[in-house]
């Protein structure tokens, strides 16, 4: 396996993000492919220049064959040789079908064992390095961070208050200041909150709903996904629900 990107690299949509072990493998069945077809092609004008020929021949022989000039064995012979050449031609074309066929065969193989960025992103951490066994284990993870979120959970009782296009005020001992935020999306299930509560005697069967908040400068907190913030919601500025 190769590795053709690092951690905190920028990639646009379709670039090579790693080359798998059966690349240089899959690469030569694509060679070789090539080859064959090259090698099909090349037959068939040699093909079709005797067919060409042959049919020359047959034509002069049918006309002097009136004039018994020619035998009815070269007739016959010849009449063969025009028949042989037409099915030579046939199979060569029919090769070069299979040919192409089995190029593209490889091509995609090829494809496979190659991961493109299926979108534009960054790379957030490199999961599995060359040597180490892939398998079904995620070899990196990505994400796109011109566009950066908070989800908060909001009590089941303060959901009434929540409207879409609400701002929201972000904080956190690791950013400097605070974050201005909008919100974007809101949940459609209670669930119980996955944010514990420092508090011993906090209820830890509380009822919330994810709420989605866009940040207005992603930028900032480009490097600290995963980051656990503090939100506050502001009740102004909120469209009708």
């Amino acid at each position: 396996m190769t590795l053709d990107v690092k951690e905190g690299q920028k990639v646009a949509a379709g670039e090579a993000l790693v080359h798998l072990e059966s690349y240089n493998v899959r690469l030569a069945d694509v060679e070789s492919a090539k080859a064959q077809v090259e090698k099909a092609r090349r037959s068939i004008p040699l093909i079709e220049a005797e067919l060409d020929h042959a049919r020359s021949t047959f034509k002069r022989i049918m006309a002097l064959q009136g004039d018994k000039v020619v035998s009815a064995q070269q007739y016959d012979d010849q009449a063969f040789a025009v028949k042989a050449q037409e099915l030579a031609l046939d199979k060569a074309r029919a090769e070069l079908h299979v040919a192409e066929a089995q190029q593209r065969a490889a091509e995609e193989n090829l494809k496979l064992t190659i991961l493109r960025a299926p979108a534009p992103g960054q790379v957030l951490k490199i999961l599995t390095y060359p040597g180490e066994q892939v398998g079904t284990r995620p070899i990196l993870q990505m994400g796109d961070t011109s566009r950066m979120y908070v989800v908060t959970e909001v009590h089941e009782t303060d959901l009434p208050l929540v409207r879409v296009g609400q701002p929201a005020v972000v904080t956190s001992p690791a950013l400097a200041g605070s974050l201005a935020g909008i919100v974007e999306e809101i949940g459609w299930l209670v669930n119980k909150r996955s944010v514990l509560d420092l508090d011993p005697r906090a209820d830890v069967d509380t009822r919330v709903v994810e709420v989605r908040v866009r940040l207005a400068d992603p930028a900032a907190v480009a490097a600290l996904c995963n980051l656990k913030v503090n939100v506050r919601i502001g009740l102004e500025g909120a469209a009708p629900r």
